[in-house]
């Protein structure tokens, strides 16, 4: 049997005490289960892994967005905006998100978050947050705030923190979260930047992020929340489910000039991909019934998608029309991710989720930035660090050998057999090759784990009863 089929559970065993603050506590991969709904996985028809046990295609992703987005200039750096002369603070805080995700003891991430963060607080306005538009790294070009940059740079400095230990990350965040509540919410809602509240933007909108913000922060994060998401289902129609780029208050269409943004467009789009990390965290029920409504068109035989990510075009009226012309990662992967909130659209994330790897056009700065962040997500690999329940057990339904413990105890791994006189065990790396074997004697076992360098593993369960693998990721020195 091919191994890297065998993989149905994971669990991430932390704890480890590492010589250095900046060692990755949860390196990449994990390819957790989410506390709430279901993830890509699985084989395509013709016997190709969804997602691989390596998360070698989101390596990939990751690596041609860095050579081809990246640019450096002494202690920071920046994310080329579509106009490579241009970076956009949207594009900084994608950024740092990707870093704190994908760092692990090959990609070493941790000084480019800085050199990002960096370039954040180069160009910062009088408010204290960065001007939304920069002329390479010479000046200001867009003057003000954009909230979605803030909420996206604000979660990663959270992230940070858990990553990577540094408390002046959790210092950062703070102080962001800060200036965000006083400059760019009003009347509990968000407003689409620091000096601007004409219109709301559904998109701005990042549960994930502030449920976290209720946690360092005192301030009414909770009637944010329920506020946005009340606009949110008043915007999006009954019907198709789909939401628009921008809207009034009440949730009620925007007028006049601004008609153009009626529909789902760039802008947009990433609503479902938002609200489907809301509740793959927390399991919020509004975030679940919004993309349960769009999943239900997307995967309906009477919409022009018809459950097929290759139909999936860049632009769509609020009722359903395709006003694009293209198959976009962009659009792909978020529609692919309304899927997550509901075991009976497997077939739709999964296929999304191979659709946004091969095929798809994946090119420029906004489909390679979230290119990298919607397989990160759908793959189980976009996790909640703050909650250590999620990050310890990612047990899933399929599990074989319920009974066997598995828990880090030092530097060895503690199995507890049960009943399983039999119980054979083998740690092998993600290649295949067998590290540590042993059976359980007394109903334990111990594996040794010294030596070992940080980074994924697996762990092969066999007895009479049937088998299993577990994954974990190994982490400190």
């Amino acid at each position: 049997m091919n191994f890297h089929r065998l993989l149905s559970a994971a669990i991430l065993f932390s704890g480890l005490t590492g010589t250095a603050w900046s060692a990755a506590k949860y390196p990449f991969p994990r390819g957790l289960t989410y506390k709430y709904g279901t993830k890509a996985g699985g084989t395509t028809a013709q016997g190709a892994a969804i997602v691989t046990a390596t998360g070698s295609e989101i390596q990939t992703a990751f690596n041609n967005w860095k050579s081809s987005q990246l640019d450096s200039s002494g202690n920071t750096m920046r994310v080329k905006f579509d106009d490579p002369n241009y970076t956009v603070s949207e594009g900084i805080g994608y950024g740092m998100l990707i870093m704190v995700y994908m760092d692990n003891a090959t990609n070493n991430t941790q000084g480019q978050f800085d050199k990002l963060w960096a370039y954040y607080n180069k160009y910062l306005n009088g408010n204290k947050v960065m001007h939304w538009k920069i002329q390479g790294f010479s000046g200001v070009n867009q003057q003000n705030g954009a909230t979605d940059a803030e909420l996206d740079v604000a979660l990663a400095l959270l992230m940070a923190y858990k990553q990577w230990g540094n408390a002046s990350y959790l210092t950062d965040a703070k102080n962001l979260i800060s200036v965000i509540w006083s400059k760019e919410v009003a009347n509990n809602r968000l407003k689409p930047g620091d000096a601007w509240d004409d219109y709301k933007n559904p998109s701005y909108f990042s549960p994930g992020a502030l449920e976290l913000f209720k946690l360092v922060d005192a301030n009414g994060w909770s009637s944010v929340m329920t506020n946005e998401y009340a606009m949110i289902k008043a915007n999006q129609n009954t019907t198709t489910g789909i939401t628009s780029d921008w809207c009034q208050t009440s949730g009620s269409a925007v007028s006049g000039k601004e008609s153009k943004q009626l529909g789902m467009n760039y802008d947009g789009v990433r609503t479902p991909w938002r609200l489907a990390i809301g509740y793959a965290w927390y399991g919020h029920a509004e975030a679940k019934a919004i993309n349960d409504k769009l999943a239900a068109w997307l995967t309906s035989t009477s919409s022009p998608v018809a459950g097929s990510p290759a139909k999936v075009m860049d632009g769509y009226t609020q009722s359903g029309t395709a006003t694009g012309k293209f198959n976009v990662v962009t659009f792909v992967g978020a529609f692919g991710a309304a899927g997550m909130s509901n075991t009976a659209n497997q077939t739709w994330l999964n296929n999304s989720y191979y659709r946004t790897r091969v095929g798809a056009d994946g090119t420029g700065y906004y489909h390679a930035s979230l290119k990298v962040l919607y397989q990160l997500l759908m793959s189980g690999n976009f996790n909640n660090f703050w909650d250590d329940a999620s990050m310890v057990s990612g047990v899933s339904s399929r599990q074989t050998l319920p009974e066997v413990k598995v828990s880090r105890q030092g530097m060895a791994l503690q199995i507890e057999a049960g009943s399983l006189s039999d119980l054979r065990v083998n740690l092998v790396d993600l290649k295949g090759s067998t590290l540590r074997t042993g059976t359980a004697d007394n109903a334990r076992l111990s594996l040794d784990l010294s030596g070992l360098s940080q980074g994924a593993y697996a762990l092969q369960l066999k007895s009479s009863k049937g088998s299993e693998v577990r994954t974990f990721a190994l982490t400190g020195n």
